[in-house]
């Protein structure tokens, strides 16, 4: 299920049009609980000026409730330190409210895949701030060596493409050796992934 929670018409009919696909809209807070009653994996589109939302805990308290469901935060007015915040309360995605509709498109596949949708500074001073003196994890230890190098350079912050064009390979073979390495380490996603390589490991991956 996808679900639209904002309780402006303009925004939701954006999204709407964006993703031409079968959702469910609210208005406020306590409809946006009642819908995720409904499907707890729903993904949900969520205005952070949704009434009823009462600050980011709020957003939190949803991860907490509802911990299937698939968060992306909307701001309009987006920022570091609010992206910071949000990604530490566990969403899977944050950007401004008027994305333009191939960035949504985009964001809801990657979130989807079970990747993390932040723009790429924000998820470099995430990785920053959670390298300080970092040593190995035993998690990485049955990656080969190739796979060592990829999981690097997806900590280093680089996408798909790049590190395709950076290894002399195809991106189906860079999609392939992240499969795996994700398999192996049983990170959730690519955050999670540069975490272990930067030696902050998420809960549950402590070795």
């Amino acid at each position: 299920m996808l679900i639209l929670a904002s309780a402006s018409d303009i925004l939701r009919q954006r999204w709407r049009e964006a993703l031409r696909e079968p959702c469910v809209e609210v208005h406020h807070a306590d409809a946006l609980g009642q819908a995720l009653r409904q499907d707890a994996s729903a993904l949900v589109l969520i205005h952070l000026g949704l009434p009823g939302l009462q600050g980011l805990e709020d957003v939190g308290a949803l991860r907490q409730d509802w911990p299937g469901a698939l968060l992306m935060a909307l701001s309009d007015l987006p920022g570091e330190p609010e992206g910071r915040a949000l990604m530490r309360l566990g969403v899977h995605g944050y950007a401004n409210a008027h994305i333009n509709a191939g960035l949504l498109t985009k964001a809801v596949r990657v979130i989807r895949q079970g990747e993390v949708w932040v723009g790429r500074r924000l998820m470099q001073h995430l990785i920053e701030e959670l390298t300080h003196h970092a040593p190995s994890h035993p998690a990485l230890r049955d990656l080969t060596a190739r796979e060592r190098e990829v999981a690097g350079l997806v900590a280093d912050g680089h996408c798909n493409k790049r590190i395709a064009v950076r290894l002399g390979v195809s991106e189906r073979t860079v999609k392939s050796h992240i499969t795996a390495i994700l398999r192996k380490t049983h990170a959730g996603d690519r955050l999670a992934l540069a975490m272990l390589v930067k030696g902050h490991a998420p809960a549950g991956l402590r070795g």
